[in-house]
């Protein structure tokens, strides 16, 4: 009997469909597909909503026939169970081994906090019911990765016999020799447009399954080549790091005190030179020359290694990339110089000194110890949200002097309305304890109130062309209204839940949200789909 896909309700509920209110009971099935595919647009058509980490509707695969009309709780309470724990077992996978899959942002703490408060468990909880099942998983991706990159010999020669013919064949690069762990290395110096021809990566000659590191990200190695086309006369590129599959011939150059560590460095043209790590560079390399054919003379140092075999140079990228630290965003914030946004931004708390001494220019979030109050980031993304300004469609300098001064006189008014706030930005009040007792103190209530300023007082639009002066601020006054206290109903389920703060995009808005219903102002669109859904659920 052929598998069929079926979508059925989570839950007894009213939606609109098509227009029509309709009501739908727990496991009723709505349609019936041959495809999977088809079966996943009808449901995306349904879905008006998630309550914690479970859709409204949901589809599923069955090879019993399912009637439409009628309901299966059962089949949907295993699902949901299913479901759960793959969603659970993924998350705990994610975060004891963030780079099992590949590529991906480094700092994934907020999408750790977010996943947790879906699943509506504890780390700890997390842990117990599910971390020997998660390792399970992580044990089998590493083993299948190990059994497909063994099935093949990935090099053709393996280096310890040097025929005389390819001794007298080699590329000649100037390079420097040393040793580390015993072993010798090289560091060459090798044009752009020769790198490009002879460094391997993805290629016909190395398999997928081969592969001793992460499969290669297309828009990041644009990103790099945009980056060196936009800064020719000063980008900068960390060395990459290669390994080549037969014997090198180093010829030294007589110079005192060089101890025949500087000289040219052959390697033969039967080798394969294969990157361990910066096979993005090479790519970004490789565009960049493409735009722009005069800087393949350039060069670009390639630390290389005499390659040992897949386990080798897998260890090789694993110890390189393994010590890296990432820096936070808030600290590239704070030291790139290129971008116009955060050198406004920069400027525009130097002229705010008791607002500047709390935002913390070096971590992504605030610890709770912290003396600051946010981070750069999160206020970056005040700014951006409360302005309109961009960082992609920056305006001119006397448009970004109009929006600076309305980000003075809006956080002017906000501590004329709100007391608490002033005392908070004063110092008045210590950081810790705001954290712990106001939601004023938070990311979430700061993008929120961002958003009520540019919903509210600018109508959506931009600060550049407001008028600052002109204007009496009468947005501004419902905010007396404001109980700044986590405890309070007007912030429960919105930007707080079950005595913790949750930092979402429904929490933004619903926050917001709560801000225009002090003054009893019409919400926005979005908002008012937010609100909806909170009722609803």
């Amino acid at each position: 009997m052929s598998t069929r896909y079926y979508v059925l309700s989570a839950k007894e509920q009213t939606q609109t469909v098509r227009g029509r209110l309709q009501s739908f009971q727990r496991g009723e099935v709505l349609s019936s597909h041959t495809a999977e595919h088809t079966a996943y647009k009808a449901h995306g058509a349904l879905d008006a909503g998630i309550n914690g980490w479970l859709s409204d509707f949901i589809y599923l695969a069955s090879d019993e026939p399912l009637t439409k009309g009628e309901c299966y709780p059962e089949l949907l309470e295993r699902w949901i169970t299913e479901a759960y724990d793959r969603d659970a077992i993924a998350t705990l996978v994610s975060i004891m081994a963030p780079d099992l899959h590949g590529a991906g942002p480094r700092d994934k703490h907020d999408s750790h906090v977010y996943d947790l408060e879906r699943l509506d468990l504890s780390l700890d909880a997390l842990k117990e019911r599910y971390q020997q099942r998660a390792q399970a998983e992580i044990d089998r991706v590493v083993a299948d990765r190990q059994q497909r990159a063994e099935q093949q010999a990935r090099l053709a020669a393996r280096g310890t016999e040097l025929v005389e013919s390819a001794q007298e064949h080699t590329y000649s690069f100037p390079g420097v020799r040393g040793v580390q762990a015993g072993k010798e290395y090289y560091i060459a110096q090798v044009p752009f447009n020769v790198l490009v021809k002879l460094f391997t990566f993805d290629d016909e000659d190395v398999p997928a399954e081969l592969r001793a590191q992460r499969t290669l990200n297309v828009k990041r190695a644009q990103a790099i080549a945009d980056y060196m086309l936009g800064n020719t006369s000063d980008y900068v590129l960390p060395a990459i790091t290669a390994s080549v599959s037969q014997e090198m011939r180093f010829d030294p150059v007589a110079l005192p005190g060089a101890s025949d560590r500087l000289g040219m460095l052959n390697i033969p043209i039967t080798a394969t030179m294969l990157i361990n790590d910066g096979q993005h560079r090479r790519a970004g390399i490789e565009r960049a020359v493409q735009e722009n054919p005069a800087l393949r003379h350039e060069t670009v140092a390639v630390v290389i290694f005499y390659d040992e075999g897949l386990a080798r140079a897998q260890q090789m990228f694993s110890d390189i990339n393994a010590r890296q630290v990432k820096p936070s965003s808030a600290l590239n914030a704070t030291y790139d110089q290129r971008n116009p946004f955060n050198a406004w931004v920069k400027k525009m708390l130097e002229g705010m000194p008791e607002l500047r001494s709390r935002i913390d220019f070096e971590n992504a979030s605030v610890s709770g110890n912290s003396h600051k109050l946010w981070s750069l980031v999160a206020f970056k993304k005040f700014v951006s949200v409360l302005t309109g300004v961009r960082e992609t469609a920056m305006p001119g300098e006397a448009g970004l002097a109009n929006a600076e001064r309305f980000v003075r006189r809006f956080l002017d008014e906000s501590r004329t309305h709100i007391p608490q706030w002033g005392n908070m930005l004063a110092g008045l009040l210590p950081a810790k304890g705001a954290r712990t007792d106001y939601v004023i103190a938070h990311a979430v209530w700061l993008e929120a109130l961002a958003v009520y300023g540019n919903r509210a007082v600018l109508d959506g639009g931009d600060a550049t062309r407001f008028n600052v002066d002109g204007h009496d601020w009468p947005e501004m006054v419902p905010l007396c209204g404001v109980d700044p206290h986590k405890s309070a109903a007007q912030w429960q389920g919105r930007c707080v839940s079950l005595g913790r703060m949750q930092r979402t995009s429904d929490g933004v808005k619903l926050t917001a949200a709560a801000l225009f219903e002090l003054g009893g102002k019409r919400l926005p669109a979005d908002l008012q789909e937010a609100e909806d859904r909170l009722k609803a659920a």
